[in-house]
């Protein structure tokens, strides 16, 4: 595709727990049938025990020797807004009664020149009531207000840990998530599917195909979150997290090979290749304790992984690894963040989520953090593309969430990303959240764990750029559009008037 002239590198991780206005429980042993071990995760030439979240890091962009963490960075100058939205609906007089549909789409013009097609317009009357016709307008002279999105979000319903990447080979998008869960651990979480589209939007009515179902028993039986679809080599693989023996708690990263890219969505061409390993080929100081969202990127002939790994807490750990051998790692994994600022502890102390994107000479890790209710945001780290990535010195660390429920007015809990372009090379991220029913206890799943409910939605949005190159995440159609007048007017004239 001729628009690949950015790099992007799309992945993204599995919560291990849901919520809504509340939080979910899990065993406080997830450890599975290997014990964690005692030694420590190298973090560059600091080691940090695994499970230690004391350390602070300084915010002035020098590394915090004491703490062996990536340093922290301040606000970014951004300015770009929408100019002018021009909406298909028109001014009209009707009589009562008289139903007409709007038209619902838009076209926005911005402060760099580009503009956005066929976005959505939703009109709401002077008390804020939703109006999706002329039909239930009463007598007299009414002035709607319009509401830009510039997507049908979300764009598939019960779909968690939302994936997408772009396969240059064939032009198809693929889109793959965790499979929902209804009520409990055996109704769900039990498969992999995959759907392909020529273009992104096009991803919310596309079949989904079952490439992989869970095993019967044992391993592989049992919660099979956030695969992400990966092009190593000349070769296809999903990274997927399942439990690892009879234990269903006993989630590791896993992984599936295909080797015949033009058959991507057939489950005979998938093989299992087993679990990840570490570079001694076993268990011990990776993936010896609770273990998930593994993701995969390459860099400058490197092949690297990120990974959550929790004993007390949840923390983020890169390797790197062999493209011919992607399922173990080539090196000792270094501690890239943990959880040290309050935003990142919320009911539950964790960084996972890992999610790699590249821009003007910087790679950035989006990440998730806090249990999965309303607190759930999304953090941000960033190195110097020409540094040495295994040096945690490289790497900086945003102080403050970068997208979080207050950015929007109806989503709730933002996060577990993945970044790809759309069909005119501009950068995208693709999350999930829950909508304003669901954080109100009022859809059908109220009463269930919310680990077990199926209420979280994939969403789409734009990715804009701040002067110094910095992606920024959360600058909404509601944002971007504040201070344009988007009005409706509608004079309803009495019948036989």
């Amino acid at each position: 595709m001729k628009f690949f002239v950015k790099t992007v590198l799309v992945m993204i991780s599995m919560v291990c727990c849901t919520g809504c206005g509340k939080t979910a429980e899990t065993p406080a042993d997830t450890a599975g049938s290997e014990k964690a071990s005692d030694e420590t995760v190298q973090t560059g030439e600091t080691d940090t025990a695994a499970d230690d979240t004391s350390g602070e890091a300084s915010q002035t962009g020098d590394t915090d020797e004491s703490s062996g963490e990536a340093s922290q960075t301040g606000g970014v100058k951004y300015d770009f807004k929408a100019v002018s939205v021009v909406t298909d609906d028109e001014d009209m007089t009707i009589t009562e009664g008289e139903d007409i549909q709007f038209k619902g789409t838009a076209k926005v013009a911005f402060s760099d020149g580009s503009e956005k097609d066929n976005a959505k317009v939703s009109w709401y009357d002077e008390t804020g009531t939703p109006v999706v016709s002329t039909g239930a307008l009463t007598e007299g002279t009414h002035e709607l207000t319009g509401r830009i999105s510039y997507f049908n979000n979300p764009i598939i319903a019960q779909r968690a840990d939302p994936y997408v990447i772009y396969n240059e080979d064939d032009g198809y998008y693929y889109f793959t998530s965790s499979w929902p869960a209804y009520k409990d651990a055996e109704h769900g979480y039990d498969r992999i599917v995959l759907r392909k589209s020529r273009t992104l939007e096009g991803l919310a009515d596309a079949e989904d195909q079952v490439i992989w179902n869970a095993h019967d028993s044992g391993e592989q039986s049992h919660h099979i979150w956030a695969p992400e679809l990966h092009k190593i080599g000349d070769n296809w693989y999903v990274y997927y997290a399942a439990n690892s023996d009879n234990d269903i708690w006993s989630i590791r990263p896993w992984v599936l090979e295909c080797t015949d890219a033009s058959r991507l969505t057939d489950p005979e061409a998938w093989t299992e290749k087993g679990r990840f390993v570490n570079k001694d080929g076993n268990y011990r100081g990776s993936f010896d304790a609770f273990s998930l969202d593994m993701t995969t990127f390459e860099h400058n002939g490197k092949q690297y992984v990120i990974w959550a790994y929790k004993t007390n807490a949840s923390m983020l750990l890169l390797a790197e690894i062999d493209p011919e051998k992607p399922w173990q790692l080539t090196s000792d994994p270094i501690l890239l963040s943990k959880p040290e600022y309050d935003w990142e502890k919320v009911n539950e102390i964790v960084n996972e989520g890992p999610a790699v994107l590249k821009h003007e000479g910087r790679i950035y890790v989006a990440y998730s953090a806090s249990a999965t209710g309303p607190e759930y945001c999304v953090g941000l780290l960033s190195a110097d593309d020409g540094s040495d990535l295994m040096d945690i010195s490289s790497w900086t660390k945003s102080d403050t969430p970068v997208l979080q429920t207050s950015d929007f007015t109806d989503q709730y809990g933002p996060g577990h990303n993945s970044f790809t372009v759309d069909e005119n090379g501009n950068t995208m991220i693709v999350y999930h959240s829950r909508d304003q029913k669901c954080y109100d206890d009022e859809c059908e799943w109220a009463d269930c764990n919310p680990l077990y409910d199926p209420c979280r939605n994939a969403n789409l949005a734009y990715v804009r750029f701040a002067d110094d190159g910095t992606p920024v995440f959360n600058s909404t159609p509601e944002k971007e559009t504040s201070g344009l007048d988007i009005k409706l007017t509608i004079t309803v004239n009495p019948t036989g008037g």
